[in-house]
């Protein structure tokens, strides 16, 4: 989304890394933090608190749409107190983490044609919508994300997680708590 600000790929990335950079390194927390690239895929950051009592189960936090890790900055204070292990993530195409290669067979979309029947209150469409094609290409494309949410998880060698997630980020939550049901101990929904 911010492409559009600066002239080259390198000149986006570099300066939204140096601003979340930024904005996460202003938070006060108990412990440490880390940013990394996992894979070249998934950037984290991951708030790691050893003297956290009440969670012990890693805990991830998911954005929503068009928005970044950044997105709990203000709440990481408060969580990271409690919660050992801290995660948030940008979604692949979103933030820091890199856009996904998908190879999905889409048709081009057909021109939105409207005609009025009889006095002009109701309308058809003069074609018909491979409404099953579609549906294939959004459940690939929910599988894409829902498989990375599961390979980040792999990726650091973690068991059981809790996630928390808003928006869009919510919404590929709930569909990982059903694919993955035995990876996930607790699961929060925001909005």
């Amino acid at each position: 989304w911010a492409g559009h600000l600066f002239k080259t790929k390198k000149e986006t990335f570099d300066k939204l890394k140096m601003l979340q950079s930024r904005i996460m390194g202003d938070i006060e927390i108990a412990g440490h933090s880390s940013n990394k690239i996992l894979f070249d895929e998934i950037n984290q950051w991951h708030f790691h608190n050893n003297l956290a009592k009440k969670v012990r189960t890693p805990t991830v936090l998911i954005h929503g749409y068009a928005a970044t890790s950044t997105a709990f900055f203000r709440s990481i204070p408060y969580l990271n107190r409690d919660i050992k292990d801290l995660y948030t993530i940008d979604l692949p195409g979103n933030g820091l983490s890199f856009k996904p290669s998908l190879d999905l067979e889409v048709s081009k979309p057909l021109p939105l044609k409207i005609e009025n029947i009889d006095d002009g209150n109701e309308f058809q469409l003069p074609y018909v919508i491979d409404s099953a094609h579609h549906r294939y290409v959004l459940q690939k494309l929910l599988d894409y994300y829902v498989d990375r949410i599961e390979q980040w998880r792999l990726d650091n060698k973690l068991g059981k997680i809790n996630v928390v997630a808003h928006s869009y980020g919510g919404y590929l939550s709930f569909n990982y708590a059903l694919k993955y049901p035995a990876n996930i101990n607790t699961l929060g929904l925001i909005s």
